[in-house]
């Protein structure tokens, strides 16, 4: 019984402990928001907030890999999740290349190289990768990463409409407090756009919490698994 209590206590310090490490890492990675505010008064493409997400998918795909290479049960479906964090990191770039290119569509060619890469994984052993992720999407790993890749794909993107802001904003006290800015086009200058800049705060706000979530996904999980005794 005492030996079962201790193990039972361990466990718990274990998942207060990999809890008190998430809390702070997500204090500060989400406090990117709040510098970036206060130095350019929005969240800025290529700016701190961006290259913070792009850190924390590198971060998520480089565990998911790791485990890929040293997991007997699921490697395939793990190795296909790393290559999902890599297409969202491809697309989080687009400003970056386009900066190197001149050509927008660039990051496009680099996704397709990912989606191929993807594909065809279960192409060549497709009864065991279907096998793998039957096991995988039993485990609280594989629902940490899908609702990190759900809330990024469809809720930052339903949010950066910006057609929702505009309507939040076309109220009698914002058109006239904007009417002495209005340039000949009838539009606001990029920097006073506050539309603009409430909407770049939501939806990268919310991306960044959603790669954190895909992050944990990759990290915690792992950090709580009970560790298996050592052969004799």
């Amino acid at each position: 019984m005492k030996l079962e209590l201790r193990t039972n206590l361990i466990a718990l310090f274990r998942a207060a402990a990999v809890f008190a490490v998430a809390a702070i890492a997500a204090g500060a990675v989400t406090g990117t928001v709040l510098l970036e505010i206060r130095s350019h008064r929005n969240v800025v493409e290529g700016g701190l907030v961006e290259t913070t997400q792009l850190a924390v998918l590198a971060l998520a795909g480089l565990a998911f890999a790791v485990q890929a290479r040293r997991n007997r049960e699921t490697p395939r479906a793990l190795a296909m999740a790393a290559l999902v964090v890599a297409a969202m990191a491809v697309r989080e770039m687009d400003g970056w290349f386009d900066r190197l290119t001149g050509d927008h569509a660039f990051w496009a060619y680099l996704d397709a190289a990912v989606i191929a890469a993807f594909v065809s994984v279960p192409l060549r052993a497709f009864e065991r990768t279907v096998a793998e992720w039957a096991r995988f999407v039993r485990t609280p790993q594989c629902a940490l990463f899908v609702a990190g890749v759900a809330f990024a794909v469809v809720v930052a993107q339903l949010l950066g409409y910006k057609e929702i802001w505009n309507r939040m904003f076309d109220a009698d006290i914002w058109n006239d407090a904007a009417k002495p800015f209005l340039l000949p086009d009838g539009n606001l200058p990029g920097d006073l756009d506050l539309a603009r800049h409430v909407k770049n705060t939501v939806e990268e706000s919310v991306e960044l919490a959603s790669y954190l979530l895909i992050l944990a996904s990759a990290l915690v999980p792992p950090a709580l698994r009970p560790r298996r005794p050592a052969a004799p």
